[in-house]
């Protein structure tokens, strides 16, 4: 009896077994499924997160805003990332490319048992109003000590001329001839703009010294360097950031000074008060606005000696916006002699030393210094590493390679030029970003300038022309002209060029001339000196 209740048992517990569903079954088959929702989604060029709402069961909409100056076509901007509900499938997919030339592009989800919504593709291009060219028309100063008690101003230091060190008329006039360039190159990924903008310095090409002079100077008997407040902008080329959230535009000059301010539209605006009383600056096109640190000092109070060099509280550089900037005014400027300094004569250059037959370069010899004689208006030398936003990070290579020179006769030998530590090259790209007048749609590769010295191991050959030694390399056929540059200072056009001592030179001539190999809207930039037009390649090794 016992026997077959227990056969009973097992009989049951098996039919029940056989008979329980796997609850995966339905997951899987989708029926429970009605989700068809975007979960995320990003373009190429794309400026912050998209926007997604989902209105009702059937539709819903993507809102994107999409950066002008980082899509090259419209019709064909790449989906870089498409996420959906789970099981939904979509008309799109991540790698798509998505067309924004029609009026109303739509994205369609379907969930798992078939139900659909449709999304509308709602989109905007940002375009940064900053781009663009601008004249500078004055500066302005709001300073002083002790408002309440009238001791500030609001001046504009041409009108006190008398305040500044104007020799060579670098004074604050000679800003105002001045055009700025904006270009935006791209965006943060909070979506804030940057770009690269260039300082010229007008057909005059000066720039305002910013030096207070020394008769003025009611503390001592020398000029007073106010750089600090009054070079907000950087002269030449810099790079910005323009954060919009903070309100703010964010200035890196080329040596890494870092100036911050605001960008103001026209209108009157209130500067601060004087004894009681609002004073107001009218802005007829635009201008930058910059918060100085100047601190009190009551006992200069209501002097200009206050205004300008103690105390000054605001700085305005008041700029119109031109469709153009004038070919004669893309100078590169100076902003003059050091008035701190007293000029010395100036020395006869020292003539390189003739050496004979008997000089043995042999030895190993370590990259000291890359420099170009470039330009094609105004030449003069520029070196790489000084501009080290133009070309990509390859460049650090180059300055640990070595040179081991052996002399096997009287008149030549072997040269072997090896990768140093890093065991890599420089690989001589200038970056499409920093091309001029406008980004190139590819790095550009300036190998035919630098390239010159044969990777590896070359003979060389040395003929004397005078004080002039010419060295001739040879590799695999072909063979490359440089001149041996011994310790001594060298005359290029303008310009020098001193050779320390323990050094040597290798000067190339690249073929590049000036007056030829650049035109005039890329003049006095880092692309004409080292992509268009650098004259003269030196390579300086040190023992």
């Amino acid at each position: 009896m016992k026997k077959n209740i227990l056969l009973a048992l097992v009989l049951s517990i098996l039919a029940l077994s056989s008979c329980k569903k796997d609850p995966w079954d339905a997951v899987e088959k989708g029926d429970w499924n009605h989700d068809r929702m975007v979960l995320g989604i990003a373009f190429a060029g794309q400026v912050g997160s998209a926007t997604i709402e989902n209105i009702d069961g059937s539709t819903g909409t993507i809102t994107v805003q999409l950066g002008e100056v980082l899509i090259p076509d419209k019709s064909q901007v790449e989906i870089t990332s498409f996420v959906t509900s789970y099981k939904a499938t979509a008309s799109v997919k991540t790698g798509d490319l998505f067309d924004f030339t029609v009026d109303s592009p739509e994205i369609s989800v379907t969930s798992a048992n078939g139900e659909t919504r449709v999304y509308s593709v709602v989109y905007s291009f940002f375009l940064e109003d900053l781009a663009g060219c601008y004249k500078i028309s004055k500066t302005m100063v709001w300073g002083g000590t002790g408002p309440a008690y009238g001791g500030a101003a609001l001046m504009d230091p041409t009108a006190k001329s008398w305040c500044w060190d104007e020799s060579g008329d670098y004074g604050p006039a000679a800003e105002n001839d001045d055009y700025l360039e904006f270009v935006q190159t791209g965006f943060t990924d909070d979506g804030n703009t940057t770009g690269t903008c260039m300082h010229y310095g007008g057909v005059d090409g000066k720039h305002w010294n910013c030096w207070f002079d020394s008769d003025m100077n009611k503390e001592g008997t020398d000029p007073i360097d106010l750089h600090k407040f009054y070079r907000q902008i950087p002269i030449g080329e810099s790079t910005w950031l323009r954060d919009y959230s903070a309100g703010t535009i964010t200035f890196t000059s080329a040596d890494g000074t870092v100036t911050t301010g605001t960008f103001l539209d026209a209108d009157t605006y209130v500067v601060g008060q004087n004894n009681g009383v609002d004073k107001t600056l009218t802005v007829d096109g635009n201008a930058f606005r910059f918060t100085l640190s100047g601190t009190d000092d009551w006992t200069y109070i209501y002097t200009d000696y206050d205004k300008f060099v103690k105390h000054p509280r605001t700085f305005y550089v008041l700029v119109n916006k031109v469709d153009e900037i004038p070919a004669e005014s893309m100078t590169e400027g100076t902003e003059g002699d050091d008035p701190s300094v007293e000029p010395e004569e100036p020395e006869e250059p020292e003539e390189p030393e003739t050496p004979g037959l008997d000089f043995d370069p042999s030895g190993t010899w370590t990259v000291s210094d890359l420099t170009v004689y470039g330009g094609s208006d105004s030449p003069a030398f520029v070196k790489p590493k000084d501009k080290t936003w133009v070309w990509n990070s390859s460049l650090n290579y180059e300055y640990d390679n070595q040179l081991v020179v052996t002399l096997t006769s009287t008149s030549g030998g072997t040269a072997e030029y090896t990768s140093g530590t890093d065991g890599q090259f420089w690989d001589y790209m200038f970056l499409k970003s920093m091309a001029k007048p406008s980004a190139a749609s590819a790095d550009i590769d300036c190998s035919n300038y630098y390239g010159w010295l044969y990777h590896g191991t070359s003979t060389f050959t040395f003929a004397i022309d005078g004080t002039t030694v010419n060295l001739t390399f040879t590799a695999e056929g072909s063979s490359v002209n440089a001149k041996l540059l011994v310790p001594g200072t060298y005359t290029y056009g303008t310009k020098t060029l001193t050779i320390p001592e323990d050094c040597i030179g290798l000067d190339y001539e690249t073929g590049a001339s000036a007056g030829t190999d650049g035109v005039n809207t890329t003049y006095w930039t880092d692309f004409d000196r080292f992509a268009c037009c650098p004259i003269n390649y030196v390579m300086i090794f040190k023992k």
